[in-house]
C-alpha cells in the first residue's frame, strides 16, 4: 500500500507490544529484509523520549522509495494519555503535518485497530489546521464528518474528552507549537 499510493510518511500510533496486534514490519537492523517481493531497509532511526524518527528504504522490482517512519510510542491502547503529555502529543502533531508538508504525498496513519488512536490523531490535526484560520471550531461536527467517512473513528467518550482537553490546551499555549518549527 505505502508503495502504490506514493506515501513517504508512515505514522505509527502504537508499540508492537500491545497484545501482539502490530507487526513489526521494518527490519531489526540495517541489513534489508524481504517481506514477499518487497524489500525493507532501514537507514536510521533515533529516538526522543515519547517517539522513535526511523527512516526506511522500501524496494520493489526496479522502483525504491525512501519513508519517514514516526512511532509515537507514548499513547496506552484503551487510555488516555495524561495531562502532561498533552503538549507532547500536539508537538508530535505538529512535526508530522510539517513532514506532510514537505513531501507532498499520502501520509499513513494506525494504530492498532485503526480507529481509536488513528481518529484521535487525524482529528486533532484536522482542528489544528483549522484553529489556525478561524475562531471556532465544532469538536463535535468535525468528528462526526469524521465518522461518516469511517465507523467506529474516535471510539469513546474518553476520545472526546481527550480531544476537548487538548484543545483547551492548545487554546491555553497558543500555536507555540508551530511557530517552534
Amino acid at each position: 500500500m505505502i508503495l502504490q499510493e506514493k506515501s513517504c510518511v508512515i505514522v505509527m500510533l502504537t508499540q508492537c507490544s500491545e497484545r501482539r496486534r502490530c507487526d513489526h514490519y521494518w527490519p531489526f537492523s540495517d541489513e534489508p529484509v524481504l517481506y514477499g517481493e518487497i524489500s525493507v531497509e532501514l537507514l536510521s532511526e533515533s529516538e526522543a523520549p515519547e517517539w522513535i524518527v526511523r527512516k526506511f528504504r522500501l524496494g520493489y522490482a526496479d522502483e525504491s522509495q525512501d519513508v519517514l517512519h514516526l512511532n509515537y510510542t507514548s499513547w496506552p491502547d484503551h487510555g488516555v494519555p495524561t495531562v502532561n503529555a498533552i503538549e507532547s502529543i500536539l508537538q508530535f502533531v505538529s512535526i508530522v503535518r510539517q513532514q506532510a508538508g514537505r513531501s507532498k504525498t499520502p501520509v499513513t496513519v494506525h494504530c492498532s485497530a485503526g480507529v481509536g488512536r488513528t481518529g484521535t490523531f487525524m482529528a486533532l490535526d484536522r482542528l489544528m489546521q483549522h484553529i489556525r484560520e478561524h475562531e471556532f471550531t465544532d469538536i463535535l461536527g468535525l468528528v462526526s464528518e469524521m465518522r461518516s467517512h469511517r465507523l467506529s473513528m474516535v471510539q469513546t467518550e474518553v476520545n472526546m474528552e481527550e480531544r476537548d482537553l487538548e484543545q483547551e490546551q492548545r487554546v491555553n499555549v497558543g500555536l507555540d507549537q508551530d511557530s517552534k518549527g
